[in-house]
């Protein structure tokens, strides 16, 4: 096909991949207001709402920081917005509305998750390509497109999004370790690794690729000395523990509760939730409740636009502060 009788004069290739990326927002911005409020995005909205420039500390470590300080930078982004428009003449008139209309609020979180699930669209594409050619970049994208459960994901004001964005970019550049093993190859997949982790502690699971890459290459990287790649290999460590301990940094200072938050979500998992949460094991919950629901609604896309949540069950749910 002639690329000048395309629109613009771009290849095939890329006038495919927009169409994808467009159809992506639209699965993702239709029903923007699906189960809404979520009860995990309550919890972070009320993180969000406790940070202070002087004081960064979330004091909840179940999360990293990363996703809570996004969306703290989002809602002062949001009353600036409202500020200048005239539609939060003060602050006090920002924190009033909140108070009246909270279902607003959740907005801004929503929209992050919007960005790095449309991102996400791209970052497959990339790592296709890597795999097998544009043709596979082309699949892969489309496939992470209409996946229903990363077109829900897409739609909540949680971290899952922003995780999967960030793993698929550090293996995207993991596979390029492992074939090019080039310096910059390096740094970008440990920053991708450090900033996935500081999104969710799951995504450490996938830092066991790096070190599979630099251990076993093929191609140019495969000529480079073993020191060579070990030492670039510690480079991208550094790199990943830099932008962890940056974007979390109180996951480190404050390391015990980290450890307690954690014990206790491993508790949850194996014995239940609390009597007031009787949710039972993780496994069993999923196994009795999850699976079945999904298979009930399985012909019905979980994106369809939903009757929302009533604003004086969502305010009931919001902590005080």
């Amino acid at each position: 096909m002639d690329r000048s009788a395309l629109p613009g004069g771009w290849p095939p290739y890329r006038v495919a991949l927009a169409a994808i990326v467009a159809l992506a927002v639209v699965l993702r911005v239709w029903g923007i207001n699906f189960d809404f409020p979520h009860p995990d995005e309550i919890t972070n909205l009320n993180i969000a709402r406790g940070l202070r420039f002087r004081n960064l500390n979330p004091h909840f470590f179940v999360y990293p920081s990363l996703f809570s300080y996004l969306l703290f930078v989002a809602l002062r982004l949001f009353f600036a917005a409202g500020r200048v428009s005239g539609y939060f003449p003060s602050a006090s008139a920002f924190r009033l509305r909140f108070l009246t209309d909270p279902l607003l609020f959740y907005l801004p979180a929503r929209v992050i998750s919007v960005v790095f699930g449309s991102a996400t669209i791209i970052l497959a594409y990339r790592l296709g390509v890597a795999l097998a050619g544009r043709a596979g970049g082309l699949v892969a994208a489309l496939l992470v497109a209409v996946n229903p459960l990363h077109v829900r994901n897409s739609h909540l004001g949680t971290p899952d999004v922003l995780m999967t964005a960030l793993v698929t970019f550090a293996l995207s550049h993991t596979i390029y370790v492992g074939r090019r093993g080039r310096r910059r190859d390096f740094v970008r997949a440990g920053l991708g690794y450090g900033l996935a982790i500081s999104s969710k502690y799951p995504a450490v699971l996938f830092l066991a690729a790096l070190p599979a890459a630099a251990a076993w290459p093929e191609g140019e990287a495969a000529t480079l000395p073993f020191r060579t790649r070990l030492a670039r290999l510690g480079m991208a460590l550094a790199t990943a523990t830099a932008s962890l301990s940056l974007t979390s940094p109180y996951v480190f200072l404050e390391w015990r509760s980290t450890l307690r938050d954690l014990q206790r979500q491993y508790g949850y998992a194996v014995t239940g939730f609390p009597p007031e949460d009787p949710v039972g094991p993780a496994w069993a919950f999923h196994a009795t409740f999850s699976l079945p629901m999904a298979w009930e609604r399985s012909s019905c896309p979980s994106w369809w636009p939903q009757r929302p949540v009533s604003q004086p069950a969502a305010t009931a749910r919001l902590s005080p502060r």
